[in-house]
């Protein structure tokens, strides 16, 4: 987040602590079918949700039988899809909503005000994410790639003498 929208946030609506911490905290899920040959992911963050949440799931499967054949051996289908939602823009919404029926507002001004802050909050979050799907799309093609090539097991020892590596 920019420092220029965090600083004018409360810590509360932030997520962030006393100290200022603008470190993020992702929740990821993982769920694999083997045997049908399918992964579904979704992450989520944990902080920040005052401002924003942002849901994304991954459907990770083989492709289908039509699909098939020799150039299809080495690919795997995949369907993205991300929500994101804007509380903040939702609270100012309602504030503003309830001003302008209580008469302190008026029309046009009151309610661009806080369209235009969602908006700008979507659209960074927007832009951010479309930077962070291409390199997970980056990282999960050579996942994919590693396991083809050297089974489970291979790339399970390769991340373990990896480990070693740096911790030696």
């Amino acid at each position: 987040m920019p420092n220029a929208i965090f600083k004018l946030l409360p810590a509360g609506v932030t997520g962030g602590g006393s100290s200022g911490e603008k470190a993020s905290y992702i929740l990821e899920t993982t769920v694999v079918d083997i045997r049908e040959g399918w992964m579904k992911t979704e992450s989520r963050n944990l902080n920040f949700t005052g401002v924003l949440s942002v849901i994304e799931k991954q459907h990770f499967s083989l492709p289908s039988e039509a699909e098939r054949g020799l150039a299809a051996r080495n690919e795997t289908d995949v369907v993205t899809s991300v929500v994101f939602r804007s509380r903040l823009g939702e609270k100012l919404r309602g504030r503003l909503g309830q001003a302008q029926e209580d008469g302190w507002l008026s029309g046009f001004i009151g309610g661009w005000g806080a369209k235009g802050i969602q908006r700008s909050i979507e659209s960074l979050a927007s832009t951010k994410t479309l930077d962070q799907l291409g390199k997970s799309r980056d990282g999960m093609r050579l996942v994919l790639e590693r396991i083809r090539n050297n089974g489970v097991i291979g790339v399970l020892e390769s991340l373990h003498r990896e480990r070693q590596r740096q911790t030696a």
